[in-house]
């Protein structure tokens, strides 16, 4: 499984870059991130040049289900957080090649959902 970075990560790195204790580089991103949720919470916009957007993004009532019974239910409109990745970021990513595991495959080489049992 590939490493998720975590905050604590990042503040590694900002506090080696910035040459900074990991204390201050803690308590920058957590301003960071602190100022961007107050924002989309507010409903604004966030840009960061060269990486992305934070935005608030609007659901519309709909109908579900209940998983507990089937019964119909009314799920109310809402308001989530959102990002969408500039044009620079987005071409980063997806120029980095990803390497996934092998498909299952049968004897006669077509792909399967499962490795056959062996008899």
């Amino acid at each position: 499984m590939p490493h998720v970075v975590t905050k604590s990560d990042l503040v590694q790195v900002a506090a080696k870059a910035g040459n900074v204790s990991k204390a201050a580089a803690g308590e920058a991103v957590n301003a960071v991130f602190d100022a961007i949720v107050a924002n989309v919470a507010k409903g604004k916009r966030v840009t960061v040049v060269g990486f992305g957007t934070f935005l608030p993004r609007r659901r519309k009532a709909r109908a579900g289900r209940s998983p507990m019974n089937g019964k119909e239910i009314k799920i109310q409109a809402k308001t989530i957080p959102a990002f969408a990745a500039g044009p620079p970021g987005s071409t980063d990513i997806n120029s980095t090649p990803v390497s996934w595991p092998s498909w299952p495959t049968t004897s006669s080489g077509s792909r399967t959902a499962c490795a056959p049992i062996p008899r």
